[in-house]
């Protein structure tokens, strides 16, 4: 879960909390927590505008945090037999995962759905999309999890955002990735599927239909 908390100074931050299984605990690159940390360090830093920052990240070895999940989009016991018993034992793990992130202020899933953007300016915050996607792609990493819900926004009053040499207008809205638990790269171990997937596969496919989508 994800919560927003403020330090001493009166900064924001998204503090978000997660149970972890033992085999995840060891540092390495078949953790979907170190790919994470590697995906925020190694690339969202360097565009603060486009990515969700990470300023912090640490495990827990003695958690108490018990998983909810009423905000999922599935209930528990509808899930397969074992995806319950993977949730089972997941929620009896001791380990959490902390990290602090930056704060956004919505995403466009919610945008599309309040029906208040025009074509003109979903044309215009698609442009800040492509980019996102561009970035990832040519450091060689696969989003995986690209969708509405995952493409934040943080509110600004900067005019336009300069993209490939053109001023883009912002609309009011720098569009950002967020939630690099998926994250895919050429350098990190993955199961022949995940390989498939990472090889054929790309974020714009989603882009592209959420475009079709609002045309």
């Amino acid at each position: 879960c994800a919560l927003p908390i403020s330090d001493k100074d009166g900064n924001k931050y998204a503090y978000k909390i997660g149970k972890m299984l033992a085999k995840d605990v060891r540092k390495s690159l078949k953790s979907d927590f170190y790919r994470e940390n590697d995906f925020a360090v190694n690339l969202a830093s360097k565009y603060p505008d486009q990515f969700m920052q990470l300023y912090d990240s640490r495990i827990e070895p003695s958690c108490q945090h018990k998983q909810d999940f009423n905000g999922f989009d599935f209930k528990l016991e509808d899930l397969p037999k074992p995806q319950q018993k993977m949730y089972a034992k997941l929620d009896a793990s001791p380990y959490c995962s902390i990290k602090l992130w930056s704060l956004i202020d919505g995403d466009l899933g919610t945008l599309l759905a309040s029906d208040k953007l025009s074509k003109k300016v979903f044309y215009d915050l698609y442009i800040q999309i492509v980019y996102i996607v561009y970035l990832m792609n040519k450091d060689a990493y696969y989003h995986n999890d690209f969708h509405p819900g995952n493409i934040g926004f943080t509110r600004t009053t900067q005019q336009t955002i300069n993209i490939f040499g053109t001023e883009i207008p912002t609309h009011g809205y720098l569009m950002k990735a967020i939630d690099f638990g998926l994250v895919l790269h050429s350098k990190y171990p993955m199961s022949k599927s995940w390989q498939h997937k990472y090889e054929n596969d790309n974020d714009l496919f989603p882009v592209f239909n959420l475009l079709t989508f609002n045309m």
